[in-house]
C-alpha cells in the first residue's frame, strides 16, 4: 500500500509538470515553451480590434515590417534560441520598429528593439560621436534577449512582461498593487496603464496572428536572394584602426550602401577609432574586405582628421585650412549652425579633394542641390509626426531632409521642431 507521503509527493511533482503549460516557463527543468499564443488568443476581443487596426488603417506599416523582417529574422531566432525564449517573441519587432534599425521615436528610443539611451547603456549598448550600437541588429538583439530574459525572472508572466518591456518596470509594479492582480488581461481592462501600453498587448498577440498567418490576411513576405542579404551570414572584419568606407567601398568594390546597410549602427562614414573595431560585411565579400583592410596603408584607407577647434576659430576657416567645403563638414558633423562651434569641440575633416564634390545616394556626405526651382519650406513638426511620412507628404526623401537640416538618423524630433524642407517646383507653361 502506497503511503500517504508518497502519493502527496506524486502530486507535488505532477502540479510541476502542469503548471508550466500555464504560465510558459517551465520552473521546475528550466525548459522553456516555444509559443506565447494560442488559438483562443485571437478570439480576445482587443486582439481582434487591434487586427482589425492592422489589416485597414496600419496595414502599411504591417507590410513594411514584413519586407524588413526576412533580413533579421534567422538571426534574431538563433539568439532567442540561445537565451532559450519563447519563439513569438521575434515578432515583437514587428510593432516596436516595422524591423529597422533605423527607426527612432519622438522618445529617443532608437533600432529594431527601440532601446532607450539608459537602458541600452544598462546592456552596454554604447551610443557616442561614432556609433549607436542600438541600432546594430546582433547587438541589440542581444541586449534585448537578455533584458526579456531578466523580466521574467521578477515576474514570471509574458504578458506582464511584455507590459514592462513597453512601460517599464515601475509603471507594471503600480498597477498590480492598484489592481490587486497579475492578470494582465483584468489589468489593461481596468486602464491600470497607461493606454499606449494597455494597446501594446493586444497589438503584439496581433502582430504575431499576421507573422504566421500572413497569406490568409493577404500580406506577403519576400525570400531573400541570398546568403549575402541575411544578418545571421554576415562576417566580421577587425580593424585596428579607423577606415573611411568610401575608400573601402572603392577598393574592395563593395557597394557602400551595403556596408552601411549591414553597420546600421555607424553615425559616420569613419569606423570609430579604436583598436579592434569589427565591421560587418557580406560573406562573400570577407575575403576580400579581408585583404583590403591588413594589405594596405592605413593612411591610403581614411581621408579624414580629427580636429580640435581653437578659440576664435571659425568653420570656414577650418574648411580654408585644409582646403576642403564647409557645407561637407558640416553634415560630416551634424552641424547644424556653423557659428556654434567652440574652443575644445571635435570635429572631423575631409581633408581629400575628391571629398569636396561627393554627392553620395546615402548617408552623411550628402548635399542635396538646389536649382532655381527648387522652394524652401519651413515646417513644424506636428504630434505623430515622422521623417517617413513627411518626405512622402513633401515628395522628397529621408536622406534629403536629414541633409537639408544637418540630422543624422539618430537625430530626434519633437513636436513643435521646426525643420527645411526642399521642393522642387513643377514646370508650368
Amino acid at each position: 500500500m502506497i503511503k500517504r507521503t508518497n502519493i502527496f509527493s506524486i502530486v507535488i511533482l505532477l502540479l510541476l509538470m502542469i503548471y508550466p503549460s500555464i504560465n510558459g516557463f517551465n520552473l521546475a527543468f528550466g525548459i522553456t515553451y516555444k509559443s506565447l499564443y494560442n488559438d483562443d488568443i485571437i478570439k480576445n476581443r482587443l486582439v481582434e480590434k487591434s487586427l482589425n487596426r492592422f489589416l485597414k488603417r496600419e496595414r502599411s506599416f504591417i507590410q513594411r515590417g514584413l519586407n524588413n523582417m526576412p533580413y533579421y529574422l534567422d538571426l534574431v531566432e538563433k539568439i532567442f534560441e540561445d537565451y532559450n525564449l519563447p519563439h513569438d517573441l521575434v515578432y515583437l519587432p514587428l510593432i516596436e520598429s516595422a524591423y529597422s534599425p533605423r527607426a527612432f521615436s519622438r522618445t529617443g528610443a532608437a533600432g529594431i528593439w527601440q532601446f532607450m539611451p539608459g537602458t541600452g547603456k544598462e546592456y552596454g549598448l554604447k551610443v557616442d560621436f561614432w556609433m549607436d550600437e542600438r541600432r546594430d541588429p546582433k547587438k541589440s538583439t542581444v541586449a534585448a534577449a537578455r533584458h526579456l530574459r531578466d523580466l521574467y525572472r521578477v515576474y514570471k508572466d509574458w504578458g506582464l512582461v511584455l507590459a514592462a518591456y513597453n512601460s517599464g518596470m515601475g509603471s507594471v509594479n503600480r498597477a498590480i498593487r492598484r489592481s490587486k492582480s497579475r492578470d494582465i488581461w483584468r489589468i489593461i481592462t481596468g486602464r491600470y496603464l497607461k493606454r499606449e501600453t494597455c494597446e501594446y498587448i493586444p497589438r503584439f498577440y496581433a502582430s504575431v496572428e499576421i507573422a504566421r498567418n500572413y497569406e490568409e490576411y493577404g500580406f506577403r513576405i519576400q525570400e531573400i536572394k541570398s546568403e549575402d542579404e541575411n544578418f545571421l551570414y554576415a562576417k566580421e572584419v577587425k580593424l585596428d584602426y579607423p577606415v573611411d568606407l568610401t575608400i573601402l567601398s572603392k577598393k574592395s568594390g563593395l557597394p557602400l550602401k551595403k556596408i552601411m546597410f549591414f553597420n546600421p549602427e555607424l553615425r559616420r562614414y569613419i569606423t570609430p577609432p579604436i583598436k579592434g573595431y569589427q565591421i560587418r560585411v557580406p560573406s562573400s565579400y570577407y575575403v576580400l574586405v579581408f585583404s583590403v583592410c591588413h594589405n594596405i596603408k592605413p593612411e591610403e584607407l581614411i581621408d579624414v582628421r580629427e580636429y580640435i577647434v581653437h578659440t576664435g576659430e571659425t568653420l570656414g576657416e577650418i574648411a580654408s585650412m585644409f582646403q576642403t567645403n564647409q557645407a561637407l563638414i558640416s553634415r560630416l558633423n551634424g552641424i547644424k549652425n556653423p557659428e556654434k562651434i567652440y574652443a575644445g569641440q571635435k570635429i572631423m575633416v575631409p581633408v581629400n579633394d575628391k571629398n569636396k564634390d561627393m554627392d553620395s545616394d546615402f548617408g552623411l556626405y550628402k548635399i542635396p542641390k538646389r536649382s532655381f526651382l527648387t522652394q524652401e519650406i519651413n515646417y513644424t513638426i506636428k504630434k505623430g509626426d515622422n521623417l517617413w511620412l513627411i518626405a512622402k507628404r513633401f515628395c522628397t526623401t529621408i536622406e534629403d531632409l536629414l541633409a537639408v537640416n544637418g540630422l543624422s538618423f539618430s537625430s530626434v524630433l519633437y513636436p513643435g521642431d521646426n525643420i527645411k524642407i526642399w521642393v522642387d517646383l513643377p514646370l508650368t507653361r
